[in-house]
């Protein structure tokens, strides 16, 4: 394994995580100058995480006809220039598109590099190089909740984006310098169809996601739109069911791990980004704290996702995938329910206890989730595979988001909106739906990943 190579693809995953983490503390800040609800900005966190999705295919096919350098710089570079713009967006609308523009670099930079990484990798090796690639990008989040308090407190909210630009900078000249320039072979078309197809339906779901919350929004506009986006998505499936080469390969799903493996980690993408977008809300809008307050608490979401990062390889191989997923999903669930329970009169430190656990437990099942799918997936398929794992993580995310801002104007309506009431119901619903995946992960096979499990003998792998 190239490490220079690896930790390129892992700084421009800090970026990334930085950016992300960033605004989502800084939302309330937005909400207020924008003129929109705060919850209404979860609206550019989805729209960045869908084009991400919808345009990661894309570069996966770019890079059979392009050289991986040539891709992989240019996203990087559309990525630093569209977060320079964000920073002087006045309204919601340009915001939302210049993330979607983020989205779209962001889509041709990290799963392309993570590619030019593992695209000659032997199987035994999978598991270090992953776990190099993930542990420097949880750098970010543990930076991120604090920083933003601090800028979002002393220098206004646009100045959060304007971090990029100079990691923007370093990462193109050492990318330039570190990824070959290379294509990664192939021949077949690309999908135009599957591709318009695809951004329409989880464009349209997104849309939807954002009305259904939105309290002006009437009904029939509404279901209008969550009805044209749910024949988007059928058409999008049944187009890529049966086409001879599509965008994105879902036949990888039939390989009975993978396909598992994602159906469950859905589930839990969608708690572990509803939580950090919920948090900082309730904390300002509702306790009355500071951006700095929330931002410290929130910081230890990402602490323990850090902290337990250097045991995740030794937790797998005493325990295996299964039962170490299984505890870590039911963990969260438990976790995020009662993060809803704290009041203000209770103070930080209980929240700041349960966002440190709920990081642990997030860090060892999403290390599992990334890495065991892949154990019966072999070179020829590897390629799809990885694929349709990144935009599903994608598309998991986005809705995630969407989903926290749909269970705080349910839990409105349920009680008197803007309460504490109405958050412990948004926390509760989310928590919901991490009761998928702590069930479904049991349809894994027992001795699922084992191929990827060194013997205990051998000793510890460096990097993980």
């Amino acid at each position: 394994m190239k490490r220079s190579l690896a930790f390129v693809v892992a700084a421009c995953f800090f970026m990334e995580n930085l950016d992300a983490t960033i605004v989502t503390t800084a939302a309330p800040s937005i909400g207020r100058d924008l003129g929109v609800p705060a919850a209404g900005v979860g609206l550019i966190i989805a729209a960045y995480v869908v084009a991400l999705a919808v345009v990661i295919p894309l570069g996966n096919w770019l890079i059979t006809r392009l050289p991986m350098r040539t891709v992989f710089v240019g996203a990087v570079l559309i990525f630093t220039a569209a977060s320079l713009a964000c920073a002087f967006a006045d309204d919601l609308t340009t915001l939302t598109a210049l993330r979607v523009l983020q989205g779209i670099g962001g889509a041709l930079m990290v799963p392309v590099g993570r590619q030019a990484v593992l695209r000659e990798a032997p199987k035994e090796k999978v598991l270090a190089i992953m776990s190099f690639i993930v542990w420097p990008g949880l750098l970010a989040p543990v930076i991120a909740p604090l920083a933003g308090g601090l800028i979002t407190t002393h220098a206004g909210w646009q100045t959060i984006f304007w971090i990029n630009v100079p990691l923007g900078i370093l990462a193109a000249v050492a990318a330039f310098r570190l990824v070959p320039a290379v294509t990664d072979g192939g021949t077949g078309r690309f999908d135009a169809v599957g591709f318009v197809l695809l951004g329409c339906g989880l464009g349209g779901v997104t849309w939807s996601a954002h009305l259904i919350g939105d309290t002006a929004a009437t009904s029939t506009t509404t279901w209008a739109w969550v009805l044209g986006a749910g024949l988007a998505c059928a058409a999008a499936v049944a187009h890529l069911r049966r086409h001879a080469s599509p965008i994105v390969d879902i036949g990888v799903l039939r390989d009975r791990v993978l396909g598992i493996s994602q159906l469950s980690v859905s589930g839990f993408w969608m708690i572990v980004s509803a939580v950090p977008f919920l948090m900082p809300l309730m904390m300002q809008t509702v306790f009355g704290w500071s951006p700095v307050t929330a931002g410290v608490v929130v910081m230890f979401v990402f602490a323990g996702n850090i902290c337990a990062k250097p045991f995740t390889t030794a937790l797998i191989r005493a325990f295996g995938f299964r039962p170490l997923l299984a505890f870590s999903t039911a963990g969260l669930v438990l976790v995020t329910a009662l993060t809803g329970l704290c009041t203000a009169s209770a103070g930080p430190v209980p929240l700041a206890a349960l966002a440190f656990i709920g990081g642990i437990l997030r860090s060892i099942a999403l290390t599992a989730f990334s890495v065991v799918g892949f154990a019966t997936i072999g070179p020829e398929s590897r390629r799809a595979a990885n694929t349709v794992v990144v935009v599903n993580q994608q598309i998991a995310t986005g809705l995630g988001v969407a989903a926290a801002a749909i269970a705080i104007s349910l839990g409105g309506r349920l009680t008197e909106a803007g309460t504490h009431t109405a958050f412990a119901w948004a926390f509760v619903l989310i928590a919901a739906v991490g009761l998928v995946p702590a069930i479904t992960v049991w349809l894994l096979p027992r001795n699922a990943g084992s191929e990827l499990r060194p013997a205990a003998r051998r000793s510890p792998s460096k990097v993980g």
